[in-house]
């Protein structure tokens, strides 16, 4: 009998033992994963949103395109009753004299863009348009400051001519009359934008010269 519980003994505490260890509590593993991936997440949401920032604040600072070139140029009447000259110029713009051995006249240009301008110019001599038949022809007295000058129409006492000007983008136009009775000439040039074309041409079809 006394053998019997023992044994007996010996196998329930070897079932509790069993039944102990089964039910251990099993440790619980911290989501970092998840975390990690979701601040990570963030961080690149921030990192974006930062980014989109930047761009607009740059795109907001970005230096603007000088509007004086889109405006229009408002034209007005010029008259000199010495020298004969009727022409249109433009309005606001500084004028300043020009002259030179037996010509004179004024140059007309933007406040806000020196390479905006026109000039008007009237000479007495005869001579300098004057062929050597005796005939007058205006392309003799283009401004030899035109460059590469090109004819787009002419008559017997005018021509007017496309050119380009050194050290200036904007596209030149010009015009040269000559007196019917054979006392002098008179020019008129504009440098305006690309966009102003129709006002250029505005200006050299008013010239006029009345002697």
């Amino acid at each position: 009998m006394k053998r019997q519980a023992a044994t007996a003994a010996l196998i329930l505490s070897a079932v509790l033992l069993v039944t102990a260890c089964g039910t251990k509590t099993q440790p619980t593993l911290a989501p970092t994963n998840s975390t990690e991936t979701g601040a990570k997440q963030t961080n690149k949401t921030t990192e974006a949103n930062q980014t989109n920032t930047t761009n607009e604040t740059n795109d907001n600072t970005s230096p603007k395109t000088n509007t004086q070139t889109e405006e229009n140029v408002k034209l007005v009447q010029f008259t000199d009753a010495d020298s004969g000259i009727q022409v249109q110029v433009p309005q606001g713009w500084t004028k300043s004299l020009v002259s030179g051995g037996d010509y004179s006249g004024w140059k007309f240009t933007n406040p806000n863009d020196a390479n905006q301008s026109e000039t008007v110019v009237t000479s007495t001599c005869v001579g300098c348009y004057m062929d050597a038949n005796n005939k007058a022809d205006p392309t003799l007295v283009i401004p030899k400051t035109a460059t590469d000058p090109q004819t787009k129409a002419s008559t017997a006492t005018s021509v007017t001519y496309a050119f380009t000007a050194s050290g200036n983008t904007n596209p030149g136009l010009g015009k040269v009359v000559v007196s019917t009775d054979k006392s002098g000439y008179a020019y008129v040039e504009t440098l305006f934008p690309q966009n102003q074309a129709s006002v250029s041409s505005d200006v050299i079809d008013s010239l006029q010269l009345n002697r």
